[in-house]
């Protein structure tokens, strides 16, 4: 995310285009020797050599007459220079793209066809438009394309000129791109024709498959489909998320069963027909998930005190101890093609799967083929497990693999790399070793050297070393605030990622001391607390003056003026820079921003400092020309800006009131504020997705229609001007996305569900369940089927139907949709219903191992829960000698549920073995029991005894001390899993 975003000038600012009349006949070839006026011999003589260039289309012309086979990444409409000139076998007319320097032209075709040649004719005007490096490509699928031919660095010496290429290629297709990947050197890409010729085979042409249903069992997923007409055979399609691209598997009948597939792992389907070797059109998708690997496995690599080794030395802070420090944003990396790591386990491990996570950067780094051996002294080696053609979709992607089918044990596990993807280095982030051994977890090492900042009135910065490495690594840690040495006042309970060594804490009040201590937990409890540390927070009242700090333009030497004061009140505070008159009578803005920011503040959470800075810079200033003139955000996680959320924009005019360029750029800057620095947590996940920005079009349209001070009429203009501004991709993100879900036209129609509650919902969403680290999200960005996802929880409804209409959905987007279903269940259940049942707030306090004390965050449900105060106490207890009793006293019963789960079913005898079903179940006995165990537990499902975490992993284990004298067995509701216990 940049720290400064930057949004187009005004229309008055904007060039201006003007198509002249055409002096020539397009297309005219002149004889050698001619002369014109205003062209010389020379220009004419190299206009006639290349229009000998154009040859007729050999064979049938293919090109498409209808708009609807048409179409182009940017999704360019029908119209004047529209997507419709482009074959409308007119070269006085264009297909003009502003904006692009690069963007694809496909056509469908109405049945199979070869196509062998084509001709491409520029444009009447701007050479720097022409295209100059593409390839033409073919598909029959619309997704996966083979380049049939390739040309680099071509000229058109003259305007209405038609080149043409001509290639070999046997194989019919039903799809064709020209995919342009640079223009030669404006801004905008333009074409008057593309045209496509070749033939189409005799043969019957069989129909579409119908009804595509994939059903996953185990580790195989069996596909079903309706006949098509004329169909004699078919090829099933099969693309996965394991980076392994699309397999073709011919068949016969009208079912398949796909076997031997990786565990864990979504995959989709497409039928299409096949008759005389021609194939129809594909079918719609079907999707199925594989069975996810089985739980209750230990990490061992968290479990053993040897540090890995490697064949070569990784560089200075990417040595080989980064790949077991359980940090998938560090790595190891080595200037080689291939290497081996070793892991050394003590005691004996059975390693049963590994992971594996790609780093930062570079894909062509990551490994491809490798081999993984275990041994019980380091000298003789057998293999485990070798993969080849592997690959990531993503980074810091972590992939998960089987091994060791025998269950042998090892003391010693060897990863060999083999060379990677193409670049010659190899580097990684993660790898970790999964299994069985007689190791067990402990709690972390405490964490040292805690440091507490000022910062403002509202924030306090808290720095530490973080103590815990590769063994008994840390989940979070919890930063307690009071407002008392002894954390008995006001207390709170915050908590931020593993591998943080800050946080921030805010929204604080000003002039007050405030104490923190700070704690490492993992899933064995907590380690010893460091602290406490106090610092005080100074008044918060916005200064007279202020000087900028070169923020904006840093080419320019940055913004460095002095912005004086001239409104404030408990909302915001506005400033005009040295350069701008009159700025007394500068007052317009003066209640808009007013009621604006108090209306975000309401619904959208808090932003730590609850006074918004807004700056108004004076445009023009001779020597600084177009310096000025623009818009940016500051915000309040950095020193730039003292610790402020300022948002800034240039005019000319500040004392006129400015509904069109002034409004609307504060108002996009401020949705900037508000999508970067949002429930306390910094950064913008989603702007890889929705760019500068297609959440400010929604965001500012709910601003202009629901702040009084803001003039009527404003939101419906707003609302117009975005209804039909596609993106660099042709998405129309306003009109197809953001305004039916805020209207609740989707399904959505509790108030909860739509309008401003949806949108702010979807940040809450974020900050509860994304990863984090040092208060801020992590590097990994969201990406569009995640965006799906979570404003599918935000909604209360299953947005994928609308996402198809909206972003088309490609394969890459499906899947990734799939994947966030399976990585944030808690979001899913929000949208599927019925799948989760919420943790009593004693559960609650232990699953994040809370204190007494007060505490905010989601339950197992995704559901924000605040309770007062929490504790791990077996009977009611006060906080420090004061307070609210803790959780554990939510329940006067003294029987072994008591307070942690409701309505338990109870057991005397053997409890029973067998399968606990998908809900969360609770049943308790007081008989003496002599052990207890459980499996195939998956991930994010858990079986507690006395609310103790259980590993399991199939074998007996002991039990936990006795609570209310008996005990408790808790499992979270989840896929299915099975437990059993004994009675002496």
């Amino acid at each position: 995310m940049k720290k400064l975003d930057l949004i187009a000038r005004p229309i008055s600012a904007l060039r201006r285009r003007s198509l002249g009349s055409l002096a020539l006949l397009i297309g005219t070839a002149l004889p050698a020797g001619s002369a014109l006026s205003g062209c010389t011999v020379e220009q004419a003589e190299a206009d006639a050599g290349l229009a000998e260039l154009a040859q007729p289309l050999t064979g049938t012309d293919l090109t498409p007459t209808l708009p609807a086979n048409v179409s182009n990444l940017r999704g360019t409409a029908v119209g004047a220079e529209g997507i419709n000139a482009v074959y409308d076998n007119n070269a006085s007319t264009k297909l003009l793209l502003y904006g692009r320097r690069n963007d694809w032209i496909q056509y469908q075709m109405t049945r199979p066809s070869v196509v062998t040649n084509y001709d491409l004719t520029s444009a009447n005007d701007e050479p720097g438009r022409d295209p100059k490096t593409w390839a033409l490509e073919g598909s029959n699928d619309g997704v996966g394309w083979k380049v049939l031919d390739s040309r680099v660095d071509q000229v058109f010496s003259g305007r209405g000129q038609t080149r043409s290429f001509s290639f070999a290629n046997t194989t019919a297709y039903l799809f064709y791109r020209l995919n342009i990947s640079a223009n030669n050197g404006k801004d905008d890409l333009q074409l008057a024709e593309l045209r496509i010729g070749g033939s189409q085979p005799a043969g019957t042409v069989p129909g579409i498959p119908s009804t595509v249903t994939a059903t996953a069992n185990a580790n195989a997923i069996t596909v079903t489909w309706s006949a098509a007409t004329n169909a004699t055979s078919y090829i099933l399609q099969r693309i996965s998320d394991n980076g392994q691209g699309s397999i073709e598997i011919p068949t016969s009948g009208t079912s398949f069963t796909d076997t031997q597939l990786a565990p864990g792992t979504t995959y989709l389907y497409q039928v299409q027909a096949v008759r005389d070797g021609l194939r129809g059109f594909p079918s719609t998708r079907g999707r199925a998930r594989t069975a996810a690997p089985a739980g209750g496995l230990k990490d061992v690599t968290a479990l053993t005190t040897f540090a890995p080794t490697s064949q070569y030395a990784g560089y200075p802070n990417e040595e080989v101890s980064k790949l077991t420090d359980n940090n998938p944003y560090t790595k190891y990396f080595t200037p080689y093609a291939s290497a081996w790591v070793r892991l050394q386990t003590a005691p004996n491990s059975v390693v049963t799967q590994y992971s594996l996570t790609s780093a930062n950067d570079n894909p062509v780094r990551d490994p491809k083929k490798w081999k993984l051996e275990g041994s019980p002294d380091g000298s003789t080696w057998t293999t485990l497990d070798t993969r080849a053609d592997q690959s990531f979709t993503d980074r810091f992607q972590k992939r998960v693999y089987t091994c060791n089918p025998n269950s042998l044990p090892f003391t010693h596990y060897r990863l060999t790399i083999e060379p990677a993807l193409g670049e010659g280095t190899v580097q990684l982030a993660e790898w970790r070793l999964l299994g069985a051994t007689s190791a067990n977890l402990a709690a972390p090492v405490a964490p040292s050297g805690l440091v507490a900042t000022a910062l403002t009135g509202n924030q306090i910065h808290l720095s530490w070393t973080d103590n815990a490495g590769q063994l008994n690594p840390e989940s979070h840690y919890r930063i307690e605030r009071a407002t008392n040495s002894s954390f008995t006042a006001n207390l709170v309970t915050k908590t931020t990622g593993a591998n943080s060594t800050q946080f921030n804490a805010s929204a604080l009040a000003e002039n007050t001391t405030y104490f923190f201590r700070v704690s490492a937990v993992n899933a064995m409890g907590a380690s010893a607390v460091v602290g406490p540390v106090s610092a005080a927070t100074p008044s918060n009242a916005p200064p007279e003056s202020f000087v900028e700090t070169g923020w904006y333009d840093f080419g320019s030497g940055g913004h460095n003026r002095t912005v004086y004061r001239t409104y404030q009140d408990s909302h915001v505070a506005i400033y005009y820079d040295q350069y701008v008159t009159n700025r007394a009578n500068a007052t317009w803005l003066n209640p808009i921003m007013s009621q604006a920011w108090q209306y975000i503040k309401a619904n959208y959470g808090h932003f730590s400092d609850p006074i918004l800075y807004v700056i108004g810079n004076q445009a023009n200033v001779p020597g600084t020309e177009g310096w000025f003139g623009g818009g940016g955000v500051q915000y309040a996680y950095y020193n730039a800006p003292y610790y402020r959320n300022i948002a800034f924009v240039g005019a000319g005019d500040w004392t006129i009131p400015d509904y069109t360029w002034g409004l609307h750029a504060l108002t996009h800057e401020i949705g900037h504020l508000v999508e970067s620095n949002n429930n306390a947590v910094s950064g913008s996940p989603s702007f890889g997705v929705w760019g500068d920005s297609k959440w400010a079009e929604i965001f500012q349209y709910d601003v202009h229609l629901n702040v009084a001070a803001i003039p009527s009429g404003i939101a419906a203009q707003t609302a117009q001007n975005f209804m039909n501004a596609p993106d660099q991709y042709g998405r129309f993100w306003f009109r197809d996305w953001y305004l039916p879900i805020y209207n609740g036209q989707l399904g959505n129609t509790a108030a909860s569900q739509k309008g401003v509650a949806v949108l702010s919902r979807y940040f809450q969403l974020l900050a509860e369940h994304l990863p984090q680290i040092d208060s801020r999200f992590d590097p990994r960005s969201v990406n569009l089927g995640e965006l799906v996802h979570f404003y599918s929880g935000a909604a209360g409804v299953n947005l994928e139907s609308q996402a198809k209409i909206a972003f088309r959905w490609t394969p890459e987007a499906e899947l990734q949709f799939a994947k966030a279903q399976v990585d944030f269940p808690a979001v899913t259940a929000l949208y599927q219903g019925g799948s989760c049942t919420p943790e009593t707030n004693a559960a609650f306090c232990g699953r994040i191992a809370a204190t007494c004390g007060s505490v905010t965050a989601a339950d197992n449900c995704g559901t924000q829960r605040t309770v007062s105060s929490c504790g791990t106490c077996t009977a009611p207890q006060t906080c420090g000698g004061g307070g609210t009793p803790n959780a554990c006293g939510e329940s006067v019963s003294n029987t072994p549920c008591a307070g942690l789960c409701s309505n338990p079913v109870v057991f005397s005898s053997s409890f029973p073995s067998g399968n606990l079903g998908m809900s969360a179940t609770c049943h308790e006995t007081t008989s003496n029991l002599q052990g207890f165990n459980c499996g195939n537990f998956a991930p994010g499902r858990t079986f507690r005894v006395n609310n103790v975490l259980a590993t399991c992993n199939y074998n007996n284990q002991p039990l936990p001390a006795k609570r209310n004298g008996g005990y408790c067995f808790q499992a979270s509701a989840g896929d299915y899993a099975w437990a059993s216990a004994t009675t002496f």
